[in-house]
């Protein structure tokens, strides 16, 4: 498996530290990013959450099932990058 990252913000997801621009607008605003380490044994993940109005932060929260964020990674493998406009030599 693979290192995952989610940016939720930026709307960047990452595997393997190469980062692809994903819509990830479903993900609730007090996320703001998920790593997974999906190399450990066993594989777990860690959700990062926002820092709220009044400056405070929740600890990061371990999980062990990445289902719920598969399709993160099927939009980065799905992603096809814009054409390179050529321009025309005079």
């Amino acid at each position: 498996m693979a290192h995952y990252t989610v940016m939720n913000v930026d709307n960047m997801v990452g595997v393997n530290s190469e980062f692809r621009p994903v819509d990830c607008s479903s993900l609730p605003s007090y996320f703001h990013a998920l790593q997974w380490y999906g190399n450990s044994t066993p594989p777990y993940g860690e959700i990062e959450y926002a820092t709220d109005a009044q400056g405070r932060k929740m600890p990061n929260t371990r999980f062990s099932d990445f289902t719920p964020y598969q399709y993160l990674i099927d939009a980065w493998n799905a992603y096809v990058p814009p054409e390179t406009q050529m321009t025309p030599k005079p």
